[in-house]
Parts: C-alpha cells; structure tokens; sequence
C-alpha cells in the first residue's frame, strides 16, 4: 500500500489502477501533499488518543504537538548529524564552534545545515571538521565508498597515505589496462 492511499485509508489496486477515488490519484501525483496529509492525520489520532486517555482531566483543550523531526535531506547534513551525534554533540554545542554563543542562533544554525537548507562558507566548515575531527573532503564525497576511503586515508600519516596513493594509481592503471581504458 502506498504512502498516499494510507493516508486516505485506502488500498491500491494491483497493477498500479487507483480504486477509483480521484483524491487518491491526486495524491498520487503529489507525494509531498500525501507525506502531509499523513503527517497530519497522525498528529490528529494522537490527540483524539491523548484526550480519551486524559477523559477530561485536563482543563485547557488547546494542545500542540510538534511533528517529528525530518531527516537530513542532502549528503552533506546526513553526514553532519551523523558526525555531530557520534561526538555526542548537541546542535547548539557544535554551533558554538562558530562562535555562535546564544543557543537560539548556533542550533537553528546547524538543523539548517544538517537539513540542507544551507551550506557553510568554507571558513565554518573547516572549523565544523576540525571539532568533529573528520576531514572536510569526507562531508562533500560523492559516494559512500569515496567517503570511506576518505576516512580511512585520514588515519594514516602523511608518508603512508602517499604510499596508499602509489598504491591505488597503480591498481586503477592495471584495472583500466586489464578493461582495454
């Protein structure tokens, strides 16, 4: 069952076919309308379940309730949350490495980075890699196995990487050779 026909309540068919409801096939087309929809629909059964559960025991009926957080929508902030969080770091102890003090500036800060709303000047993003004690490259890698190589080539001294290089050029020139390149 798609995203947009649970949220509507409904089902597929098999064979791609709607059942037949136009607002299906309407959020079918737009899936950022249907992630709202359900979103939405979700919020609205928790507080129907909160105000059961309460059955009147609390006086204000006015209640809100924050969505969950979303995820970081580039490379970049997935990479950025994930270094943050195995650091142990808040968003706001790692914005103070920009010498963002005040909490309601260095965490807004980085959730715009780690979301991809926004991408640091390189004088922040050097100074972010530095506190994370990750290579910049690693955060702007195109690949998974790139930015790998990456890491594991930072570990290493200077002398050693230069021999891993050798190393690499000389398996890329066999490889390509071995390809007719």
């Amino acid at each position: 069952m798609s995203l947009c026909s649970r949220a509507l309540g409904g089902e597929q068919q098999r064979g791609g076919q709607s059942s037949g409801d136009p607002r299906l096939v309407l959020l079918h087309e737009n899936p950022c309308k249907a992630a709202r929809l359900a979103t939405f629909a979700n919020m609205a059964n928790a507080g129907q379940d909160w105000k059961r559960q309460t059955s009147g025991s609390i006086q204000h009926s006015l209640v809100f309730f924050m969505p969950a957080a979303l995820p970081p929508a580039s490379t970049f902030g997935r990479r950025l949350r994930e270094a943050r969080l195995s650091k142990g770091l808040t968003q706001a102890a790692l914005g103070a490495v920009l010498g963002l003090e005040e909490e309601n500036t260095a965490a807004p800060r980085i959730s715009r980075y780690e979301r991809g709303d926004r991408m640091p000047d390189n004088e922040s993003m050097a100074k972010l890699a530095d506190a994370l004690e990750l290579p910049v490259a690693y955060f702007h890698a195109v690949s998974e196995p790139m930015a790998e190589a990456i890491l594991v080539m930072s570990l290493l001294p200077t002398e050693e990487q230069e021999q891993l290089l050798k190393q690499m050029r000389e398996f890329a020139r066999n490889n390509l050779r071995g390809r007719g390149g």
